[in-house]
């Protein structure tokens, strides 16, 4: 929601209302693989009536595999 060009917060807006769309309908929501992060915050597959929502995002183009290397920018601008 925060992005640099408007491009970036369009489709940030747009990941956000698949998201909420993919939690609402579900019947079942399920976390796997809890586990920390190197800043101790909680990291887990989302699974939505069997449904990935990572997977989903990405199959959208709303998302794209991170690594652990660099993000990528969704903008070709550089910040002002």
């Amino acid at each position: 929601m925060k992005g640099i060009c408007e491009e970036e917060k369009t489709l940030a807006r747009q990941a956000q209302a698949l998201t909420q769309k993919l939690m609402v309908q579900a019947q079942k929501i399920e976390l796997l693989e809890p586990k920390r992060d190197k800043y101790f915050r909680i990291l887990a597959k989302v699974m939505a009536d069997g449904q990935e929502v990572a997977q989903e995002l990405v199959k959208a183009g709303l998302a794209v595999k991170y690594d652990g290397g660099k993000k990528k920018r969704w903008c070709e601008a550089s910040p002002s």
